[in-house]
């Protein structure tokens, strides 16, 4: 016979195995995203079920021994509960009017109460839905505020929404250091920008005011001046940004001093003209 019948065995060998190593690889990267993807499912259930447990600690806390307490009383601690548990101060409200409003039908106030209308409250918002995409401004640079208690996460946050923004929008993003009050988060902030490969600016040596340090950001996200060395971690330049992502001190939402601080920072931004 001919030899070419041998040498389209010969080649018919070596195309099998290369459809078969492909199939071998796709297969091998399926299982490790799926790996991957329980790894993450698992952290984030357990984060949620720390932070389940200190609520329910917390709740019980209201609720269990001690002398008996008014309405008001246990509603204000509730609220204490409540925020600190990130549940937000729209949802909190409701769920404080729908125990008043059970309390004062019935003539108690027990934890069966609270949990029955947290249930309720939760579910309602789960179920409204609404727009998931984060809103944009028409014109300048879309400036995120960031705020929560501390230990609650902002910093690392903030890092990993720069990276996604960047690598999965396309944005050129900008990150803002103005917590002003604990000594490690710039360095922290710092270090997460650098992980992202995006720009950070950070308050000016000496100065310990949050707004003037937003004030400097809003500069630089508009293009009016550079990101300073070393913290050019996206490239720098005077190109504007697509998104200012700002960070803050740690604080309670319910802490009413506090939170109005954070007016400053925007309405110094509105001053340099780079928030809408």
């Amino acid at each position: 016979r001919p030899p070419a019948p041998r040498r389209q065995r010969a080649t018919a060998r070596p195309v099998f195995d290369f459809f078969q190593k492909a199939g071998d690889d796709f297969s091998k990267f399926v299982e490790e995203r799926a790996r991957q993807d329980a790894l993450k499912l698992a952290k984030f259930t357990e984060g949620l079920e720390k932070s389940r447990a200190a609520f329910l600690s917390d709740l019980g806390g209201i609720f269990d021994g001690g002398a008996a307490k008014s309405l008001d009383e246990t509603l204000d601690a509730l609220e204490d509960a409540l925020l600190a548990a990130d549940i937000g101060a729209a949802t909190t409200d409701a769920v404080l009017g729908d125990v008043r409003a059970a309390a004062e039908a019935s003539g108690e106030c027990g934890e069966a109460d609270v949990t029955a209308a947290l249930r309720g409250r939760m579910a309602a918002a789960l179920e409204k839905g609404g727009n998931a995409a984060l809103a944009k401004a028409e014109t300048g640079p879309t400036v995120i505020l960031v705020l929560g208690a501390n230990g609650m996460g902002k910093t690392t946050t903030i890092g990993k929404l720069a990276r996604r923004l960047k690598e999965e929008a396309g944005q050129r993003v900008l990150v803002a250091a103005c917590d002003t009050f604990r000594a490690a988060a710039v360095d922290q902030l710092a270090e997460w920008a650098k992980r992202a490969a995006v720009d950070v600016v950070v308050p000016d040596e000496g100065v310990a005011s949050p707004s003037a340090a937003a004030y400097k950001a809003a500069d630089v996200a508009m293009g009016r001046k550079a990101v300073e060395e070393p913290y050019a971690f996206g490239g720098g330049g005077l190109e504007p940004y697509d998104v200012l992502v700002v960070d803050t001190s740690g604080r309670l939402v319910n802490d009413a001093k506090l939170t109005a601080e954070l007016a400053r920072g925007p309405g110094r931004n509105q001053k340099a003209g780079s928030v809408p």
